[in-house]
């Protein structure tokens, strides 16, 4: 079973950089804890390593063996999310990042709209 609500879902390869910042921004999201699962497709760049030692347990990395791609490695994300069973999931390009209240605002309207 899951400990939080939400799985965040963030695809990269060879972006160490902005992966650190799009993780940086999720984790300073306000009000809100997520699960952040950092798809990697068969990065040689170094990312793997600086994610892991940037972020160590915060962050779940799936290592695929090569390049499957945007759809491959959000796939395989949704994928383990499904199973979870989060009643909530997002998926992130690793170059996006996101305002504080972004994710808040995002679980919050099925909420408060159901219709």
């Amino acid at each position: 079973m899951n400990r939080n609500e939400i799985a965040v879902i963030i695809c990269n390869y060879n972006g160490g950089e902005d992966t650190v910042k799009c993780i940086d921004a999720v984790i300073k999201s306000k009000d809100i804890k997520c699960d952040i699962y950092v798809v990697d497709n068969a990065s040689t760049d170094g990312s793997v390593e600086r994610i892991g030692r940037q972020f160590g347990e915060s962050v779940t990395i799936v290592q695929n063996a090569e390049n499957l791609g945007g759809s491959g490695g959000f796939g395989r994300g949704l994928r383990m999310a499904v199973e979870g069973e989060y009643p909530y999931i997002m998926m992130l390009d690793n170059d996006a990042y996101v305002d504080t209240d972004t994710i808040q605002k995002l679980q919050r309207y099925p909420e408060e709209k159901p219709d």
